[in-house]
């Protein structure tokens, strides 16, 4: 079957610039701009089928996700 592998956690875009520009120690224009056909404006993944059936748990959050991402980004 099909598993949705994610923190269970909604986010903003916001939100998620912010926490980047964190992790990086640099602040970044952010542009906005209208939304286009097509565009999602809201999504969370459903991480409860990944918990049941094979046991699923995030291990860590979003941030240490990027702190991660980041380190091995840099190596």
């Amino acid at each position: 079957g099909v598993f949705n592998i994610a923190g269970g956690r909604r986010i903003s875009i916001n939100e998620l610039a912010q926490l980047v520009m964190r992790i990086i120690g640099k602040d970044i224009d952010v542009v906005y701009d209208d939304p286009q056909p097509g565009d999602i404006m809201h999504s969370l993944a459903d991480i409860s089928k990944a918990k049941e059936e094979l046991g699923y748990d995030p291990g860590f959050d979003l941030t240490k996700g990027l702190e991660e991402t980041l380190k091995w980004f840099q190596k």
